[in-house]
């Protein structure tokens, strides 16, 4: 079996936040972020196929069916969202939430 990039909140870094999220080594602190949607099955399945795009970075595991999308809105960087599998979706937006301070 495969690894499981780990995905976390956590205080590190030098960004204007100094909390990032973390998906295996990809790591952007959460001023860069914006909305966080819940996908279902079937919203996930949208988002990496029809709706996929070229600048996302997607946290994938095949096992996992349901995810988050983020927006990413920091101009400099030429990643659009994340897409990360999570088995627990709505407690990984509800953590970004209480995290950022601008939400």
């Amino acid at each position: 079996m495969g690894h499981v990039p780990k995905v976390r909140i956590v205080q590190a870094g030098n960004g204007p936040t100094g909390i990032e999220l973390q998906c295996g080594r990809a790591h952007i602190d959460l001023a860069h972020l914006g909305e966080a949607y819940v996908l279902d099955e079937d919203g996930m399945h949208e988002r990496l196929g029809v709706e996929s795009s070229g600048r996302d970075f997607v946290c994938y595991s095949p096992w996992v069916k349901t995810g988050v999308v983020i927006d990413n809105i920091d101009d400099a960087d030429p990643i659009e969202s994340w897409v990360i599998c999570s088995r627990r979706p709505d407690r990984l937006v509800e953590s970004l939430k209480t995290h950022t301070p601008s939400r």
